[in-house]
């Protein structure tokens, strides 16, 4: 079975492909929309599983590591900003819109999503796989 990370990764990856297809597809298009918003329901659902899985095994290591609670503090602020272009994003052309202005904010999400998603995977995640292993090491009582 997967772990929690690899499902995590896959997200990602597949939040990114249906982006993508949207930009391929135009904005303008009834598909392009259509793609748009199952990418937006792929998001949400993303950020609902770190939610339930990813940052509660976080949170109980921050209350005893010092660095750890530096670290979510830093992705906390972050995730508010990036969560914040999503969103208006997703607003913005849930409905269509116009081919230049898309291609200028797609190219912003997109960049914005990227740097947020590398520095889960390559940091946040990276620390989640070490604490599952300490812990999964530890003696049962």
């Amino acid at each position: 079975m997967a772990n929690l990370t690899d499902k995590l990764r896959r997200e990602h990856a597949a939040i990114t492909e249906a982006l993508q297809t949207v930009n391929e597809l135009g904005i303008g298009t009834k598909e392009g929309t259509a793609v748009l918003l199952g990418a937006k329901h792929l998001l949400l659902n993303h950020l609902a599983r770190e939610d339930r899985e990813l940052y509660p095994v976080l949170r109980r290591a921050a209350a005893a590591r010092p660095e750890v609670h530096r670290m979510l503090e830093h992705f906390a602020t972050e995730m508010e900003a990036v969560s914040a272009t999503a969103l208006a994003f997703f607003a913005k052309y849930e409905h269509g819109g116009e081919g230049l202005a898309f291609g200028s904010d797609f190219g912003q999400l997109m960049a914005r999503l990227a740097a947020r998603m590398s520095r889960e995977e390559n940091r946040l995640y990276l620390l989640f796989d070490k604490l599952e292993r300490e812990i999964g090491q530890a003696p049962k009582s």
